[in-house]
């Protein structure tokens, strides 16, 4: 199983990190990129912007958009992720993002992923669900694949204690 770590909402941390690929999830109608996408997009000079004003990047649930980074970030790639309206997003919407994203990253056969969970940048999704969502998407799946979760440093004190529990759980042997 892959590991997961924590890191801030920053480019230069983002910049030491040597995943394949970002992964950043966008609701629909919401402008400007928040976070860490507001980061990316600054790196990249506007494109995801633009992409956004030209109609191509909607934010539309089950949109999922390639995106090659370049050489302007580490990761090789970026994976943008529709989530769909703001209003009523939960617990499916999470898990049908985060399942999204895993298919497309198998599909590229990429290794390690940084992402901001679904909702968080916007802090539409509480921390302490947002974190057990997705351990639980990632171990239905029976990943290997390291995962750098991307949030406020206060959201840390909620998640870090969490995935240590997940992280013991797994590590015990059945039947003890």
């Amino acid at each position: 199983m892959g590991a997961i770590s924590l890191i801030t909402p920053e480019l230069r941390r983002l910049e030491d990190r040597r995943e394949q690929a970002l992964g950043l999830f966008r609701f629909s109608g919401l402008y400007p990129f928040e976070g860490i996408g507001g980061l990316v997009d600054w790196r990249l000079l506007g494109r995801l912007s633009r992409l956004a004003i030209e109609g191509f990047l909607t934010g539309e649930e089950g949109e999922r958009l390639l995106f090659p980074l370049a050489g302007r970030l580490p990761q090789a790639l970026l994976l943008v992720i529709g989530l769909g309206p703001r209003e009523g997003f939960g617990r499916v919407q999470f898990r049908s993002a985060l399942e999204r994203l895993f298919a497309a990253l198998d599909g590229l056969r990429a290794g390690g992923v940084a992402l901001a969970l679904p909702g968080r940048v916007e802090e539409i999704c509480d921390v302490a669900a947002a974190v057990d969502w997705f351990v639980e998407a990632y171990a239905e799946r029976g990943h290997d694949r390291d995962v750098t979760i991307i949030d406020r440093a206060g959201a840390h004190k909620v998640l870090l204690p969490a995935i240590e529990r997940w992280q013991l759980k797994r590590s015990v042997p059945s039947g003890l």
